[in-house]
């Protein structure tokens, strides 16, 4: 078994707004597929997909705070040149993005941001 990523799959309330997010770093559309239920939209960048899924009748679930300390999967990462260039991007396009902040276990540059249905993205700067 390799152990590598293969896709990362997400329920969007807004399909096109969840895609022109994940565009910004790079993925672009592969395939898509849809039936009377639901719209899956596939996102490619190199060997790693999202694939992005928007039901047309959504189940609302009670609001949970992203916490870094909660149970389970917290937040997708993705790698950046040039960590100001991409937070002036991404602030440029409305996102809110904290400050920031220095890994305590390999000293690499990063900071938060969130998808527009409010996923933590945190954004590593490459050494």
């Amino acid at each position: 078994m390799s152990g590598n990523l293969h896709h990362i799959s997400l329920t969007c309330r807004d399909l096109l707004a969840s895609q022109l997010f994940y565009q910004l770093f790079g993925f672009v559309a592969d395939k898509k597929y849809e039936d009377e239920t639901v719209i899956i939209l596939l996102l490619k960048d190199e060997d790693v997909f999202i694939e992005l899924f928007h039901f047309k009748r959504l189940i609302q679930r009670a609001a949970q705070a992203k916490n870094l300390q909660n149970i389970g999967f917290t937040h997708l990462a993705f790698k950046s040149r040039c960590l100001s260039a991409t937070r002036h991007l991404l602030e440029q396009k409305g996102y809110l993005c904290q400050e920031d902040r220095i890994a305590r276990v390999s000293n690499f540059r990063y900071f938060f941001t969130a998808d527009p249905d409010g996923n933590l993205v945190e954004i590593v700067e490459e050494q």
